[in-house]
């Protein structure tokens, strides 16, 4: 039995863009595409109420995630039509009264397959597929920091270690590293 959701509900809206390797035909050796993919998500969610008995009140707690919409840039492909249906089976699972927001980003982080690459959110470094990222958003999003799993993103000030490079703050595809020595 799910809980339905309220007609009327709270939700964020989240643009991501994942910048994988551009795709080079095998036969004519001609790049296909720029290699950027950019899709949005929308997570609807409600209120979890907390009562304290002691203090006869009841108030609204932390956030839920109850429904997910994944929205990709180019529409009626084969990986659209897999995001929708994940989206869909995700937002089924969300609505059950026994589901566990933890349980699901630790099964959905680091899940790899293309597109993968480097991404511009600061919690969501790199991307190892759109189904990494969007739970690993979520996650950050709608966990308390301490039920957080650990993910292998490093915080800012520490960078990131991928392909042999540093990937510091500031640093994406195209763009070279500030100087930091330079007077200002």
């Amino acid at each position: 039995m799910r809980n339905r959701p309220p007609t009327t509900r709270e939700s964020v809206t989240h643009k991501a863009v994942i910048y994988a390797p551009p795709t080079i035909c095998p036969r004519c050796k001609e790049q296909t595409d720029d290699g950027r993919v950019k899709f949005f998500f929308t997570v609807g969610y409600v209120y979890e109420p907390i009562s304290i008995p002691s203090l006869s009140i009841s108030t609204m707690g932390r956030r839920r995630p109850i429904e997910l919409f994944l929205h990709m840039d180019e529409s009626g492909g084969t990986l659209d039509g897999l995001c929708d249906s994940w989206a869909i089976a995700t937002s089924l699972y969300w609505q059950c009264p026994d589901s566990d927001l933890r349980v699901w980003v630790e099964k959905f982080s680091h899940q790899e397959f293309l597109p993968k690459g480097l991404t511009k959110d600061d919690v969501v470094r790199f991307a190892q597929s759109i189904v990494d990222y969007v739970a690993r958003w979520v996650g950050h999003e709608f966990l308390p920091k301490e039920g957080q799993p650990v993910t292998y993103n490093k915080t800012k000030e520490d960078g990131d270690e991928r392909n042999g490079q540093q990937n510091r703050p500031g640093t994406y595809p195209g763009e070279h590293e500030p100087d930091r020595n330079a007077a200002l």
